[in-house]
């Protein structure tokens, strides 16, 4: 039997995924973020309507730099360098400073790069999507 203590209501995760999806505008708006997000979509129980309690708020993420070119990311990134809390993951923070940001220090929501196979086996439904065609990237 599983554990119902730890659900969240419907209602309540309902905001907390609308809060998520202004959260991601707010991050490709904002010209200081080195990373911007391309997509999110949410999987798991969240999908059943009509489940009125859900465990997590599951959502597959795919992100990548704002800048094609080599120097335009590497000058984001020196600025994201540059706010980095100590103990921080140096060359990771200009991502990490963005699903930071994404997460809002939130214990329901629980990301997962849409790049991994095992997310890509369950159906979902895209609740955000870059308004920008993504990047084709290559440094």
């Amino acid at each position: 039997m599983s554990d119902q203590s730890n659900r969240i209501e419907r209602e309540v995760a309902e905001a907390v995924l609308q809060r998520l999806i202004e959260r991601a505008g707010e991050i490709n708006a904002e010209e200081k973020y080195a990373w911007r997000i391309v997509r999110l979509e949410l999987f798991g129980s969240m999908l059943d309507p009509s489940a009125a309690t859900v465990g997590d708020i599951d959502i597959a993420i795919e992100i990548e730099p704002k800048s094609k070119e080599r120097g335009g990311y590497i000058a984001l990134a020196k600025s994201a360098w540059k706010r980095a809390p100590k103990g921080s993951q140096f060359w990771n923070w200009p991502e990490d400073e963005v699903l930071d940001h994404l997460l809002a220090g939130s214990d329901v929501i629980s990301l997962h790069y849409h790049s991994d196979p095992e997310v890509r086996r369950w159906p979902g439904k895209v609740v955000f999507e870059s308004e920008l065609p993504s990047l084709d990237i290559t440094f």
